[in-house]
């Protein structure tokens, strides 16, 4: 009787981080002319989940409409969770636009009225879409935010359709078609 026995107890320490959720980009275009599949693949692309322990994190969408032919603008809000029951949400934005409707990419990535594109310091090349090509277009940029209204006289005209950025901070970028439709979108810059 002299026998002494020992269990050996492993702990592994509380997984209490939450899955990190990346977007390609922070919206998402449809048409309205196009399926509910197509808009749901949309919605699905360019989406990433990685988790510290959880070698497959899942997340669901919220926020999207039944069909795009309802168009109009949503907040699409990601929620991702892991094995542990971490849980983390982010957000993006669902644009159902008119096939007609005039957008301005800008370094591949699209320009929306009054969204947002983030870019690098150098050189911003623009390319337009949904404006017939003989149809004449002025774009203009200028440093700060700033509404239609105020980009009208005091911005600097896009020639050949790229401009170089020189300073971090916000841009505004403005574009007036012929038949006298305009729009903003913003340009943040990263240092």
């Amino acid at each position: 009787s002299g026998k002494v026995t020992y269990e050996s107890i492993c702990a592994l320490p509380k997984d209490n981080v939450a899955p990190v959720i990346e977007f390609t980009s922070d919206t998402v275009l449809v048409y309205e002319t196009d399926s509910a599949d197509t808009m749901m693949r949309k919605i699905r692309d360019g989406v990433t989940v990685r988790d510290n322990n959880d070698s497959k994190p899942v997340y669901t969408v919220t926020g999207y409409p039944a069909s795009p032919a309802e168009g109009g603008i949503f907040p699409l809000v990601y929620t991702a969770s892991d094995a542990s029951g971490n849980r983390s949400t982010a957000e993006r934005t669902l644009y159902i636009m008119d096939k007609d409707t005039p957008i301005l990419w800008i370094n591949g990535e699209v320009g929306l009225p009054y969204g947002k594109v983030l870019a690098e310091i150098g050189e911003i090349e623009l390319t337009l879409q949904n404006i017939a090509a003989d149809q004449p277009v002025i774009i203009k940029y200028r440093k700060g935010m700033y509404t239609t209204g105020q980009m009208k006289y005091y911005a600097e005209t896009v020639e050949n359709m790229t401009f170089m950025v020189e300073e971090p901070g916000h841009y505004t970028i403005y574009v007036r078609t012929q038949d006298r439709s305009e729009f903003v979108t913003y340009l943040y810059v990263e240092g």
